[in-house]
């Protein structure tokens, strides 16, 4: 969240930021724009990324996926 308030600063003074991240928090930025890598760069919404996806996901049943995962065979 901090790294989030500098960025938003240094925007506000015309800075521009490319950032390569898997954090579900800084993609999140509110006046950032996502390219998808995987599929031709293509501009994405935050809820339409892998990473946001995989995280809701765990976070919305985090003992039932860790019940899967530990129990396959």
């Amino acid at each position: 969240m901090s790294l989030l308030y500098l960025i938003d600063d240094l925007v506000k003074e015309g800075s521009q930021f490319i950032i390569a991240t898997h954090s579900p928090i800084l993609i999140s930025y509110i006046n950032g724009e996502i390219l998808d890598l995987n599929n031709r760069f293509q501009k994405v919404k935050y809820e339409d990324t892998e990473i946001y996806q995989i995280y809701k996901m765990y976070l919305d049943n985090p003992y039932g996926l860790q019940e899967k995962l530990f129990n396959e065979e």
